[in-house]
């Protein structure tokens, strides 16, 4: 008999259930959940929205993939939008309250809105455009405002900040006055000082005037952000201590219940970001079994019964991978992104198709399904689908784009009395007209090219799909423009003697297939370059273009954010030029 062991009920219905009928996401039984949409749709928010979920549960958070700006360090940044957001809808809501009376400024009162405050959040209201000078004395709403108002705006809803820890590899060196900074370990003023202490030296006052006074290590609050170093694991012996390393980040992570952020942008080679990325795959079933760390907990390790375990005590052996960009990791045979990508691309793919056995969950997103790989697309329990075209989508999800025709005809001709509507043309023509039928269709069915962006289709294997809402997360939602370094004054350094030297991990005949592929690569960019121009864009637009997808993986580095865009239009005119000539010449 085993020596310890909790019973705990498990029950599946005989009989199918409608998967539409049920939650999307299951925290019980491990998913591979794949996101999928254009740019710009807000993959990265539903794919928050789910991380938010399980952290939430207790599970161990492992995002060991993020785009290059740095945005899977976000979870530990909260600027209070939130705070700022509900202010500004006080500012307008009172528009529409007839409860109290008095001007904007006493009904703004009456909600706890006054003072500074008032003017302050009045004045940020009228330089958005959500307000605006009735006359001299009066305000009105604006139809931006009366967006706010209904709350039909999307913004970011930060008001709490999750603790991460960033794995770096061993030869970056992060400045730990800046990283004391961010977490809060400075004295902010006399008065933050008098909470600890009733006397202060000279010598302390002068620290305290030029910020430099530091909290003593008792009374310091939990840091946000913490920083631990691994080996990267490019040889035999340097991948024992990378197992060693990960293993003890991984369970210390657990143990602050903090989310593991590793990002491609925080490593200085070429080939050992992929390196550790596989080697993470490669130790995750022995840790996820053999080594016993993530076995699920008794009511003998916990000491009480389970009826009063945290969610943190009832998820302790589960793990949640999240990738974004897989495809960057995992690329078809027709995306040409970084060379090196193969070796986290075998990786990968020999660790998804058993991934539930090793009690994780896992979570990617990608723009196109053709630039990822097949073997690791056809392991996903469900896709959500953000807006797309059907050329983004691809001939796989052409079925979707008819079901939401189909569905949307089903539901008009419940409504819409006036004509029996026979095809999908015809209901078009009849939406142009009647503005009120085209809402109630969008809000129950909309065109998956014209999903809101707070809105996603959860689609399964058999077909079946649910539309649902997304929420921003409770940390800072990163906007395009947004600088990591520049809200948290972290600062790092390399240290090129900690740096090992990187072999290739190419044989010579796979070098000198790769070097007769870079003409190829390169012919394909030009291509994409000439559909640009007969689409009519600038050269500036065209090497935003690229930058963008060479900094998701698409296209290797080349690096088309130094070169200017007259430069690009040379470099392709000489191109041309050549295609020209051996045209001639043939």
């Amino acid at each position: 008999m085993s020596q310890t062991y909790d019973f705990v009920p498990a029950f599946k219905d005989g009989k199918p259930i409608k998967n539409a009928s049920k939650d999307w996401l299951n925290f019980d039984e491990p998913q591979i959940l794949f996101y999928q949409g254009m740019r710009g749709s807000g993959k990265s928010v539903m794919v928050d929205e789910t991380v938010e979920k399980l952290y939430n549960q207790g599970f161990t958070i492992l995002h060991i993939w993020g785009a290059r700006s740095l945005e899977n360090l976000y979870y530990a940044i909260n600027n209070n939008c939130k705070y700022h957001y509900d202010k500004l809808k006080i500012i307008v809501d009172v528009f529409s309250d007839k409860t109290h009376q008095g001007n904007h400024r006493e009904r703004c009162a009456s909600k706890g809105l006054y003072g500074d405050e008032y003017e302050q959040y009045k004045d940020i209201a009228l330089e958005e455009n959500l307000i605006e000078h009735y006359d001299e004395t009066q305000l009105k709403l604006t139809e931006f405002g009366l967006q706010l108002s209904k709350r039909e705006l999307l913004h970011c809803n930060c008001h709490r900040a999750i603790p991460i820890t960033v794995a770096v590899p061993d030869y970056l060196e992060f400045d730990q006055e800046s990283l004391d900074r961010f977490n809060g370990f400075y004295f902010s003023d006399l008065k933050h000082y008098s909470e600890y202490f009733s006397e202060i030296t000279t010598f302390q006052k002068e620290l305290l005037k030029q910020g430099k006074l530091l909290i003593p290590e008792y009374a310091r609050p939990k840091p946000v952000i913490k920083v631990q170093y691994f080996t990267t694991p490019t040889t035999a012996d340097r991948k024992i201590k990378f197992h060693d390393e990960f293993t003890k980040i991984i369970l210390d992570s657990r143990k602050e219940h903090r989310i593991v952020s590793m990002n491609p942008s925080l490593f200085d080679g070429e080939m050992d970001k992929f390196y550790t990325l596989a080697e993470i795959f490669k130790m995750m079933p022995n840790l996820m079994t053999n080594s016993g760390h993530f076995m699920p907990l008794t009511q003998h390790d916990v000491k009480k019964p389970r009826k009063y375990w945290t969610r943190k005590q009832k998820a302790w052996h589960k793990v949640a991978i999240v990738i974004n960009e897989v495809r960057s990791v995992a690329p078809s045979s027709n995306l040409h992104g970084d060379k090196d990508a193969g070796i986290s691309k075998k990786a990968v793919f020999g660790y998804v198709p058993e991934a539930r056995h090793f009690k994780t969950w896992l979570l990617c997103d990608y723009q196109d399904p053709e630039d990822l790989y097949s073997g690791i697309k056809k392991q996903g329990n469900l896709t959500i689908v953000k807006r797309g075209s059907r050329n983004i989508l691809g001939e796989n999800f052409s079925w979707l784009f008819s079901k939401v025709e189909y569905d949307r005809l089903g539901l008009a001709r419940r409504v819409y009395k006036k004509q029996f509507i026979e095809k999908i043309e015809q209901l078009r023509v009849i939406e142009r007209k009647h503005s009120k039928l085209k809402k109630y269709l969008d809000d129950r069915r909309p065109y998956v090219d014209e999903l809101p962006d707070n809105k996603a289709y959860v689609t399964w294997q058999n077909q079946e799909i649910k539309l649902i809402t997304v929420n921003l997360p409770s940390w800072h939602h990163r906007q395009s423009t947004e600088d990591f370094l520049q809200y948290t004054g972290i600062r790092w350094t390399i240290n090129k003697e900690k740096k090992p030297i990187e072999k290739s991990a190419l044989s010579k005949k796979e070098r000198k297939d790769a070097s007769k592929n870079m003409k190829k690569i390169k012919d394909d960019i030009f291509k994409r370059i000439n559909g640009y121009r007969k689409q009519g864009w600038n050269w500036t637009q065209i090497k935003d273009e690229l930058t963008q997808l060479q900094n998701e993986g698409v296209i290797p580095n080349m690096e088309f954010e130094q070169k200017t865009p007259k430069a690009l239009s040379n470099w392709y005119g000489n191109w041309k030029k050549k295609q020209s000539d051996q045209d001639d010449l043939s």
